[in-house]
């Protein structure tokens, strides 16, 4: 499994436990189209969890990989009127960007008998830049249904940090013999 779809389960798993409210909770691959939303609607709430936009990267001084997916949480609501959903979604979307916040991907998922039932996310760092906005569509919006998302960027570190498996390791000094002389019982 990548990082990132143990990111994404990690995510949905975590809006199932801390919001009942929601009737029905997926994942999602791709651009939310109006025809899905449609058939989502008949179980609102509802959330989506998916990775929104490109992965940015960067190399770290260390060595590593640092990549920076952006994640987006959307919450369709369909109350009757488009005010009563819009309320809804907002309110629901809002509650999502405080749990995201509160997240720590490096503690396991335990259950209430004390069993993991998901492990660490190691090189996982916390939340960053969490927002929360409307995503308009006039024909859903026509139809009573109201989206918001919860977007944030996850930064995961991949790799071996060089640095800190060199300060471990054995460092060899060659070319000191002009210099200075070593003793031969010198260790």
């Amino acid at each position: 499994m990548s990082v990132l779809t143990a990111i994404r389960s990690r995510l949905k798993d975590l809006v199932v436990a801390a919001h009942p409210d929601f009737r029905d909770v997926n994942l999602h691959y791709g651009r939310l189209e109006a025809d899905e939303v449609r058939k989502i609607s008949m179980f609102t709430p509802a959330a989506r969890v998916g990775v929104f936009g490109p992965v940015r990267s960067e190399y770290l001084p260390t060595g590593e990989l640092k990549i920076m997916p952006r994640f987006a949480a959307v919450a369709i609501a369909r109350e009757g009127d488009l005010l009563e959903s819009t309320d809804t979604a907002m309110d629901l979307a809002v509650a999502l960007a405080a749990t995201f916040a509160a997240w720590c991907p490096g503690a396991a998922l335990v259950d209430g008998a004390g069993d993991i039932t998901s492990p660490a996310l190691l090189g996982v760092g916390l939340p960053e830049a969490i927002s929360v906005e409307p995503s308009p569509a006039r024909e859903l919006e026509a139809e009573g249904i109201a989206l918001w998302g919860c977007l944030f960027t996850v930064p995961v570190v991949i790799g071996v940090d060089l640095a800190k498996e060199e300060a471990t390791g054995t460092v060899e000094i060659s070319g000191l013999d002009d210099y200075f002389e070593v003793p031969e019982d010198a260790p």
